[in-house]
């Protein structure tokens, strides 16, 4: 493959920061390769590692057993984890993987979702829950008979498949699986009556170096730990494909919504897995993070319903109420749910990780003790660990839906930096590469991910090595044609866009910067592009200008229009087809005399 020159850039911003153990910013725009160049660029780096290694007489450890890992030399040759939104761009990288010479060892780790073969498991709705059920054991009882249920994973694990040297070899250079996508593993698993899915984690525990998957496995705190990926992120080179999207995955991992209902649902669930068992430590465990959870549906009940919020202060604000202090997640968590420090935390997860080992060791996971209690519990008391690492610092808000027309009260604790789950997915990683066609500006997404300089988060790990940063192909008489205004006031009305600033006053900014757009969007002429950090702040906005009627429906036409122009507005949740549609329809109103307005969230999915 000839390289183009802005591919060459992307090699050698990447080269770079490998080398150094640092990370790297890669911006080049759709279509100039930058998925090949990034493959080639690492994988290149990880055969020469290899090869120096070996021929300085080392046995590079492969993975496989510990107690043989334990034996040799570490090596320094890193594992490369690609990590992707969408199953569709881990394909798009295989598919370029093709074209490369390098031929590692693949695991593609994906959900049970598009790899079991069960037919029990295929017509569930949740697949997970129902491939836990279908492989239960018990005492040597299974359901649908088996040691485990499930033909597929029993006969793997009675013909070695995929370790010994016979089926490894259809991995390994030459093999007819030595690159793989989704079909190719599923084609196999129907082929050889085996599990996919537990395959693809079997190559990653037999020393895969080349890892595929999506960004929870990485940003979920509960999901990394439970599919044993900290030990895969140990000293790996991490590649974050369409990497503008990673702050929101990231705020949405450390973040923590649950509602009335489900607050009892889960309590529920720990009440049954303390009556499940006989071990007297899961009981105290359960019992005392079930008290911490009915603590917290009691203080959101009587919030929600207008009654004591002590310790933390609400201001109503429309349909909801909101934490003015600033440290309303901090008090919730320590004062009210009674988990007082991070220690006190960490030291109910290590109990949480040695009983789920004995559940599944004595097959209760699934039987009498449920897993989705053992998950919901985890992800619970790492969702509190977070907060209390935070520090009350200003980057959690806190907000308490009303009860109300059926609804019962919700607490949302939303992580306003991606750095908070950030940090702890890649604090053991040797480099990260982040790559994509919109990641300018450069100083705004290190600064939400906590990287170099920008760092500002207290209390974590952080990644804090210098960040190369490199833009490729972009046009750079973009930059000359743009004009910047700041508008520090209107109308003696400061304007800030500050966390709490805007709890204080948000009305009133909002009104100001209605003004704003007032004057200024009827003067610019075809497309207007106006950009929100978050959705949070978006709804805020458009709730309020369709309150002051800024906002308004034409009841002829049935458009909405934001100072008298068209407007499309971006919601959340929009999958990729409905976001490329609503894009197609912005575009199209632009392109008429009196223009249109499309109001979005900055890196969300219509930008």
């Amino acid at each position: 493959v000839e390289p183009l020159s802005s591919q060459l850039r992307v090699v050698a911003a990447a080269a770079a920061a490998m080398e150094k153990s640092t990370a790297a910013l890669v911006e080049s725009p759709t279509g100039t390769g930058k998925t090949l160049a990034l493959l080639s660029a690492c994988l290149a780096f990880q055969w020469h590692r290899f090869k120096s290694w070996k021929d300085a007489g080392h046995l590079p450890s492969t993975g496989r057993r510990k107690e043989q890992d334990e034996k040799k030399s570490e090596s320094p040759v890193p594992r490369v984890v690609w990590i992707a939104r969408t199953h569709d761009q881990l394909e798009h990288a295989i598919r370029e993987l093709r074209r490369l010479p390098y031929r590692p060892l693949e695991s593609l780790r994906i959900s049970r979702e598009r790899f079991c073969l069960h037919p029990f498991v295929q017509q569930a709705q949740d697949k997970s829950t129902a491939c836990e059920m279908a492989t239960m054991s018990r005492n040597g009882n299974a359901l649908g008979g088996g040691q485990s249920g499930c033909v597929h994973l029993d006969n793997a694990e009675a013909i070695g498949y995929p370790t010994i040297p016979e089926h490894r070899a259809k991995f390994e250079t030459g093999g007819k699986l030595a690159v793989y996508d989704i079909e190719d593993l599923v084609k196999e698993g129907q082929e050889t009556q085996t599990c996919p899915y537990h395959a693809s984690m079997d190559l990653t525990s037999e020393g895969a170096a080349l890892v595929l998957c999506t960004y929870p496995q990485i940003m979920d705190p509960c999901v990394r730990e439970s599919s044993n990926f900290e030990q895969v992120l140990q000293d790996a080179v991490v590649v974050v494909d369409e990497a503008h999207n990673l702050p929101q995955v990231a705020r949405d991992a450390a973040s923590f919504r649950s509602g009335v209902v489900e607050f009892e649902q889960l309590m529920s669930k720990l009440q049954g897995l303390a009556k499940a068992t006989a071990e007297q430590e899961a009981i105290e465990l359960a019992e005392r993070v079930c008290g911490a959870v009915t603590r917290l549906r009691d203080w959101v009940a009587s919030a929600a319903n207008g009654s004591t919020s002590a310790p933390v202060t609400l201001k109503e604000m429309g349909d909801e109420l909101r934490d003015v202090g600033g440290r309303g997640c901090l008090a919730l968590v320590s004062q009210v749910a009674g988990l007082q420090n991070t220690a006190d935390v960490q030291k109910l997860l290590r109990m949480l990780q040695g009983l789920r080992r004995r559940f599944i060791d004595h097959g209760l996971e699934g039987w009498a003790v449920r897993s989705s209690a053992v998950n919901e519990m985890d992800s619970f008391l790492r969702k509190m660990s977070l907060i209390l690492e935070e520090g009350g610092q200003g980057s959690y808000t806190l907000t308490v839906s009303k009860a109300g027309f059926g609804q019962r009260g919700r607490l949302s604790m939303v992580a306003l930096s991606g750095a908070i789950a950030f940090q702890g997915a890649v604090a053991r990683c040797r480099s990260v590469l982040f790559a994509s066609g919109t990641l300018a500006p450069f100083a705004l997404f290190k600064r939400e991910l906590g990287l170099g300089q920008e760092a500002t988060l207290p209390g974590t790990s952080l990644f804090t090595r210098p960040v190369v940063a490199d833009e490729v192909g972009q046009c750079s008489s973009v930059t000359r044609r743009l004009k910047t205004f700041a508008f520090a006031s209107l109308e003696g009305q400061k304007l800030s866009s500050t966390r709490s600033f805007r709890a204080q006053q948000l009305p009133q900014y909002l009104t100001a910067v209605g003004k704003v757009f007032k004057e200024l969007l009827p003067v610019v002429p075809h497309g207007k592009l106006v950009f929100f950090p978050s959705h949070e702040q978006l709804n805020d906005a458009v709730s309020h200008w369709r309150s002051t009627g800024l906002l308004e429906r034409h009841q002829l036409l049935g458009l909405e229009r934001f100072c008298g122009i068209p407007v499309v507005v971006e919601s959340s949740g929009l999958s990729s087809e409905a976001a490329a549609s609503l894009v197609t329809h912005y575009r199209q109103l632009a392109a008429q005399p009196e223009g249109a307005v499309l109001l979005a969230v900055m890196r969300g999915r219509c930008a």
